[in-house]
């Protein structure tokens, strides 16, 4: 047996460079892809569905989809953890629109206005004017 080790020691020793050139480079390469191919998701946009009062005292309604623009980037995780609290306040404010208001551009604007604002009163403690703007992805009145 001990006739075989020299030579099995000389074919390791030979190729033991190229081996391991091939695990640092096994081991670099995953992070070297993501790197390279990391994609940016956008924002979940949150969806709501909800009574909205009309001009002829019957009830309408209105989907839509609001996502938040924050004021720093490390704002939208925290308020992942208060979604709920968030989609409290933004419910409470489109429940109080007219229909004939939202189908105007000036109301759709001045319904983004007071989303940012009820969000930053009820989060002054914490993140005080935190959210920057109330971006509406999908809008449907009826």
């Amino acid at each position: 047996m001990s006739a075989y080790c020299p030579p099995l020691r000389r074919f390791i020793l030979a190729r033991l460079p190229h081996l391991v050139a091939f695990v640092l480079l096994a081991c670099a390469l995953p992070s070297w892809a993501s790197d390279k191919t990391a994609v940016v998701k956008p924002p979940e946009p949150m969806e709501f569905l909800v009574n909205i009062k009309r001009d002829d005292y019957r009830r309408g309604i209105l989907r839509i989809a609001i996502v938040l623009e924050y004021a720093d980037s490390r704002l939208a995780a925290h308020f992942l953890r208060f979604k709920p609290k968030l989609m409290h306040q933004i419910l409470l404010v489109l429940s109080e629109q007219a229909s004939e208001v939202l189908l105007s551009n000036k109301g759709k604007i001045e319904l983004k206005r007071q989303i940012v604002k009820e969000i930053n009163q009820a989060f002054r403690e914490t993140e005080p004017s935190a959210v920057k703007d109330a971006l509406i992805t999908d809008f449907f009145v009826q």
